[in-house]
């Protein structure tokens, strides 16, 4: 019994819709079905229709995973508009 008592304080790890994992995290749906199936996601099936859920300890993983290995972009070449209001590229000086 007392077990049972324990088990109720412990924390739940929630299993959040497709729909809404994708709208937290600034994607579609399609796009996180697509890291699934890459097997850089893991999904729940919450029934035999097809829905199907992240739990929130995955879609942190998933997240800090992503932000650790995500390098910084190299720096640009400088550029200016031509008379067109057009960007160019600034040539180096030899």
């Amino acid at each position: 019994m007392a077990t049972a008592a324990k088990s109720l304080f412990e924390p739940v790890d929630p299993i959040l819709p497709l729909d809404y994992a994708a709208c937290e995290l600034g994607f579609s749906s399609r796009t996180l079905k697509r890291w699934h199936e890459l097997g850089e996601l893991e999904f729940i099936r919450l029934s035999p229709r097809g829905r199907i859920g992240i739990r929130r300890s995955e879609l942190t993983r998933f997240i800090n995973e992503r932000c650790s290995a995500r390098q910084p972009a190299p720096p640009r070449a400088p550029r200016s508009r031509n008379l067109r209001g057009r960007f160019i590229e600034k040539a180096e000086k030899a």
